[in-house]
């Protein structure tokens, strides 16, 4: 746990699985989305009531996006990012992943693009 690992991923704080109940990997990003997730959790739920039901189910599909992000548009990045984190109520994990001196940039950038002031931890 001390982050070696996520150091060479390329310090991404908020990557996620999603493994259904018979231990297959059914859904992988390498940064969070709660809209996403929620979106997911949700078919699952579903082939579970349906598989419970003997409804017959489509064909599996897979996809997987592998692509750099584009760095031309980093206010963008910092609007997501703080979008994210606060949707989970995550509020504190800036300041935890990327130290009180970028978190408050990130802050500052995603106040500057949106108009709007981020939630900041307590203490």
């Amino acid at each position: 746990m001390d982050g070696t690992l996520q150091a060479l991923m390329g310090d991404f704080p908020n990557s996620v699985y999603v493994v259904d109940g018979r231990g297959v990997v059914v859904y992988r990003a390498s940064w969070s989305d709660a809209r996403e997730i929620d979106r997911v959790l949700g078919r699952l739920r579903q082939i579970a009531e349906r598989r419970e039901a003997r409804v017959p189910l489509g064909m599996g599909r897979w996809s997987e996006e592998s692509l750099p992000a584009l760095h031309d548009d980093p206010d963008q990045s910092a609007v997501n990012t703080i979008e994210v984190w606060e949707e989970a109520k995550n509020y504190e994990e800036p300041e935890v992943f990327m130290g009180a001196e970028n978190a408050e940039r990130l802050r500052a950038t995603y106040e500057r693009v949106t108009g709007k002031q981020s939630i900041r931890p307590s203490g």
